[in-house]
């Protein structure tokens, strides 16, 4: 994996080089220039966790150039995503009123105003953002009219439900690709795992060689016997396997770069593969949930201006890190500009990382970064006490949280390290 991740800046520097002799050439139409520009390049891996391990150098040799986008690992609905959601709180403020022809104006108005005064928002999603508004237009067409920012609201927020649709959010993104509001695009860089791309296309893809076991359900402890003959079941999970590469080896619209190690030759050779034993990363959350976090704790008087500093400040892939205090575990976003370390939220007692310090009694936890910054709102607080009396938790919504209807959740991934 390592000699992979080695290759990322030069295969970069080459895209840059051919993106710039394109740009010097003088091309009969944009659809010959098009073949010979790359735009976008994806890294894919077989699983989150060999991500997560990656993701700490692929940030550190990232140029200002490129952009970072993680497809797929998002562990709520896309919706809650900050920059998502800030249309939903724009079409809150004007749910009764008409669609009027001129509401795409207002839509990209109020998007381009988001990019010019939030500097740590990823402008990214705010086009994809605007995109999927747009998408509504040809709803629109179809139907005879009286549509309001509601309508709109219902359809956005259907479309961004499901964590999966990111593919969708992508296509449309795409096929608006005339409107977007950023002209001038760094090359994206997209990190994902191979199952998260299925439908979706890139100028490059870029596979990196895996350490999971082969086929996934084979024995970790090494008493498997690699040269016995495959069972059905495994013959199966091996066609499975070859299957999934094709998916991915086909993303590709004008190169691919497939590394094989071990594990790749033995596939390629219906064989078990059995990695070596790694470190049990204790401080890794590999399925995060949005439970895993408390909820409420930007919600009080004392806490709200967290969520000031959130939206100010606070960017994904900002270096984070986990300290306890008496019984709670908090999360700290370190302020490159200030250099200080500033709190944004607390881990739930079911937080993976919360119950690995919690057993080892470790004081702090570092070498994280924020890897999603969500909404809750005082509705989905309101919507868990119908279901269960039991749980209301409404009395921790303070004066100002109650007027600004939600709080911001910040989210960590990454291997901790232990301090």
């Amino acid at each position: 994996m390592g000699q992979f991740l080695t290759h990322l800046p030069s295969v970069l520097n080459k895209l840059r080089e051919l993106n710039q002799e394109a740009k010097e050439q003088d091309f009969r139409d944009e659809i010959q220039k098009e073949r010979y520009t790359f735009k976008s390049v994806a890294m894919l891996f077989r699983t989150n966790h060999e991500l997560y391990s990656c993701l700490p150098y692929i940030l550190q040799s990232k140029a200002d150039d490129v952009q970072i986008i993680i497809q797929g690992l998002s562990p709520c609905e896309l919706f809650r995503v900050r920059e998502f959601y800030a249309l939903i709180a724009f079409f809150n403020q004007r749910l009764h009123q008409e669609l009027l022809p001129g509401f795409a104006q207002e839509l990209q108005n109020h998007c381009q105003s988001l990019i010019d005064t939030y500097s740590n928002w990823d402008t990214g999603l705010i086009d994809r953002a605007y995109c999927v508004a747009l998408s509504y237009q040809d709803e629109l067409m179809k139907k005879d009219g009286n549509d309001t920012y509601a309508d709109l609201k219902e359809y956005y927020q259907d479309l961004l439900r499901s964590s999966a649709e990111s593919a969708q959010v992508q296509k449309l993104y795409e096929r608006h690709k005339d409107k977007h509001l950023i002209k001038s695009k760094p090359i994206e860089l997209t990190l994902s795992t191979m199952h998260k791309v299925k439908g979706l296309e890139f100028d490059m893809i870029m596979i990196a060689p895996s350490k999971a076991p082969l086929p996934l359900s084979v024995e970790k402890d090494g008493t498997a016997q690699l040269d016995a003959p495959l069972n059905l079941q495994e013959q199966y999970d091996i066609l499975e396997e070859k299957n999934l590469y094709y998916v991915a080896y086909t993303r590709a619209r004008k190169y691919l770069f497939a590394y094989r190690g071990q594990r790749e030759q033995a596939l390629a050779q219906n064989l078990r593969y059995l990695p070596e034993q790694e470190p049990n990363h204790q401080y890794c959350n590999k399925e995060p949930k949005l439970d895993h976090y408390f909820l409420n704790f930007n919600t009080s008087d004392l806490e709200f201006a967290n969520n000031r500093y959130i939206e100010q400040q606070v960017k994904i892939h900002d270096h984070a890190a986990i300290v306890r205090q008496g019984n709670f575990f908090i999360v700290l976003h370190y302020n490159l500009n200030t250099q200080t370390w500033n709190k944004v939220g607390r881990l739930s007692s079911n937080n993976p990382i919360a119950k690995a310090m919690q057993a080892n009694m470790v004081r702090c936890v570092n070498n994280l970064f924020v890897s999603d910054i969500v909404v809750w709102t005082y509705e989905d607080t309101e919507n868990i006490y119908r279901a269960d009396n039991s749980k209301d938790y409404r009395s921790a919504w303070g004066y100002q949280s109650l007027k600004q209807g939600y709080t911001y959740i910040v989210m960590v991934s990454g291997i901790g390290v232990a301090e």
